[in-house]
């Protein structure tokens, strides 16, 4: 099984893989490659102080 968590992981998957495709376009869609040293914030991403 293959996990997706940064943009960079979609090299995990050949480009000539069937679902390449879709899984670029989920993965360019859903996915937020914080920079180096960023923590996630669910209270930023939800546009909260």
């Amino acid at each position: 099984m293959l996990q997706f968590k940064h943009p960079h992981d979609l090299k995990q998957l050949p480009e000539a893989h069937p679902p390449y495709p879709i899984i670029k376009d989920l993965v360019a869609r859903l996915i937020v490659d914080f920079p180096p040293r960023r923590d996630y914030d669910p209270r930023m991403m939800a546009g909260l102080p």
